[in-house]
């Protein structure tokens, strides 16, 4: 039988062609097509339909069109992919591009440091996009000195390793240990002076927000201090210590401007790095204790973090030689302040220094990304029978201790199951089921408070705020609302962990929320300081309160690097400039700093203005590359369909 156009049969290779042209598909007959068996197709009627006097037809209907239309959509579907590695090539060559024009390479010698499971830890992660130099520990931003390098930062000074340290934390050279200042606090300030502070601090609600020290027992002190039959020179060492501690975080307070206080001849600023070293050789006691966690509080509310660190993990250890980690039981905690003889006044003071501990140790591991102190296996976390009254419904009186204790310990859990070394190995599953746990744990804590000084889940612009928000009174409930967002960001950065972003549909969902509410934490974050202007109280609180806007910066800097040109990076990129202003706003009311810290706040205010600038170039980018890649989406799209 001849074989017609129509024949499903392929036409044999043409003359010249050497059998190299690509044949038509042969199809099957009806027939063999409802039973699945193969037809040789070879001639009319094929084998099967002759030996079983079948009739062999092809009246089907062929899917040869539906086939190309699916092979054309797996071909887009390949030309976008190919498309998104070639914009992600551009954006990594465009970011490498000035380091590699700016930057010397390493010197000779210079060790390079690899990839190791220890670089795990304190790596930020944003859909499970590395960003290497940018070094985040749950949220918390650490700039390495390559990461400065990367993002364009600058020096004015000739040793760049003295930046290898977060934005955050202040810079103070310390006083050689022969100098004249050194030399000149050794001696105590007129008895008179102690005592005015001493009166100062008893009236204050300092005294009450944080009890660094029991007036009776520092009364005591004072005596002892005075006194001509003082002579052991390591007790008197730890005396002069403790009393120059407390005058100088009394200092930190408006005392002094307000005339309620005299000034002091020694600069405060200058007075706390000298004395720890004179703590080291003491035997453990309240005073000790006093001294160290006075000097924790300073250093901390300077920013000198470094230094806190270090002083806190010696007051811990005093605190734990003194049993303060323990409850004292319910029969000691209970009694009255006015029935309290000494002995039970000393171990309720060092149990309020043990908390004062615990909750800075927290704070300083969501800030660093160090391992705590104090763990919760270690401690009796009972709560001070005076806690439980004021975090009871209804309570109306003055609140003791910094912070919230609760908010604390969920800062605790949160870096245990989150972000310990342990934890690192946890599955997708296990990350986002810790991250339910706390965040539920944090709501309750959340709704728990009085609704007067309750965080909002969300800070917009049109949230309203009066005055009496910002005063200093009201210094609690600000602090508590910025460590609110900062906890909220910190525990569901944790889910850029996980590696399983396209296999399971629910846990894709889990994670995109989970990255979602962080992102929104930080952008709540700074509008809750953009709309408060300039506190009174703030110049005071600056470099307690610089991180919260920097460790939010940066988390919105991250996310713009990562979707430069998402519906939210332009509202993102207003929100680090107000950033920016933020930073400017307080760089110019802290007076009074030293060189040293004067220094390193332009500092902060030029890295601030860099991130913003780096920002604004990574939209116009992403913008360009946007338009560039629908263009070429759109020629590709105009030859398939042709």
């Amino acid at each position: 039988m001849s074989q017609t156009p129509e024949s499903p049969i392929s036409d044999p290779p043409t003359a010249g062609s050497s059998g190299t042209s690509t044949p038509r598909t042969r199809h099957a007959c009806d027939s063999c097509y409802r039973r699945k068996i193969r037809c040789d197709g070879g001639t009319l009627p094929c084998d099967w339909c002759r030996h079983h006097n079948a009739s062999c037809t092809f009246n089907r209907v062929q899917g040869g069109r539906k086939r190309r239309q699916a092979g054309s959509i797996k071909l887009r579907k390949k030309n976008i992919i190919r498309r998104m590695e070639r914009i992600e090539q551009i954006l990594t060559a465009n970011f490498e591009r000035p380091e590699a024009a700016n930057h010397d390479p390493p010197p000779a010698g210079t060790t390079v440091l690899s990839d190791s499971p220890i670089d795990a830890v304190g790596q930020i992660f944003l859909s499970y996009y590395q960003l290497g130099d940018i070094n985040v520990f749950h949220g918390v931003p650490l700039l390495s000195q390559d990461g400065q390098r990367w993002i364009g930062f600058r020096y004015e000074d000739s040793d760049p390793g003295k930046r290898q340290v977060p934005l955050w934390h202040n810079q103070q050279t310390p006083v050689p240990s022969g100098s004249p200042l050194r030399a000149g606090i050794q001696a105590l300030p007129d008895r008179s002076i102690v005592e005015a502070y001493l009166t100062f601090y008893k009236t204050s609600d300092f005294a009450n927000h944080l009890p660094l020290v029991d007036p009776v027992l520092f009364a005591l002190t004072i005596e002892e201090a005075y006194s001509p039959t003082l002579t052991d020179s390591r007790r008197t060492s730890l005396i002069k210590a403790y009393i120059h501690a407390f005058l100088a975080v009394c200092a930190l307070t408006d005392g002094q401007k307000e005339g309620l206080i005299p000034a002091l001849d020694v600069k405060v600023d200058d007075v706390a790095e000298q004395l720890t070293a004179d703590l080291f050789g003491a035997r453990a006691s309240t005073e000790a204790a006093d001294t160290l966690m006075i000097l924790v509080f300073y250093q901390f509310s300077c920013g000198n973090i470094h230094s806190a660190d270090l002083t806190l993990s010696l007051a811990s250890r005093i605190l734990f030689m003194l049993g303060a980690h323990l409850y004292p039981g319910k029969a000691i905690d209970e009694i009255p302040e006015e029935r309290q003889d000494l002995e039970t006044r000393t171990t309720l003071h060092r149990r309020d220094l043990f908390w004062i501990c615990y909750t800075l140790d927290m704070e300083i591991t969501f800030r660093t990304g160090r391992p705590p102190i104090m763990t919760n296996t270690s401690c009796d976390l009972t709560f001070p029978a005076y806690y439980q009254r004021q975090i009871s419904p209804g309570f109306t009186g003055v609140s003791r201790l910094p912070g919230d204790l609760r908010l604390s310990i969920i800062k605790s859990q949160a870096y245990e199951k989150l972000y310990s070394p342990h934890s690192l190995n946890n599955s997708d599953a296990d990350i986002l089921r810790d991250i339910r746990g706390l965040d539920d744990m944090l709501e309750t804590w959340r709704l728990s408070l009085p609704a007067e000084c309750r965080p909002t889940l969300t800070f917009s612009d049109d949230t309203k705020c009066s005055p009496k928000d910002f005063s200093p009174k009201n210094i609690s409930p600000f602090l508590l609302r910025l460590e609110y967002h900062h906890c909220m960001t910190t525990i569901h950065q944790a889910s850029s962990r996980c590696k399983n972003w396209t296999h399971n549909r629910t846990i894709d969902e889990g994670l995109t929320s989970s990255m979602e509410l962080a992102l929104e934490s930080s952008r709540s974050l700074l509008s809750y300081l953009n709309s408060m202007g300039r506190p009174a109280f703030l110049p005071k609180l600056f470099w307690v309160v610089l991180f919260y806007p920097i460790s939010a910066s940066l988390i919105l800097f991250s996310n713009i690097l990562l979707n430069p040109s998402s519906p939210s990076a332009a509202c993102d990129l207003r929100q680090l400039g107000e950033c920016v202003e933020y930073v400017q706003k307080n760089f110019d009311s802290n007076v009074g700093l030293s060189e040293s810290n004067w220094s390193h706040m332009k500092h902060v205010r030029r890295a601030a203005e860099e991130v913003f600038r780096l920002a604004q170039k990574a939209i116009a980018q992403g913008t360009q590359l946007e338009s560039q890649a629908e263009g070429l989406e759109k020629d590709l799209e105009r030859i398939l369909v042709g």
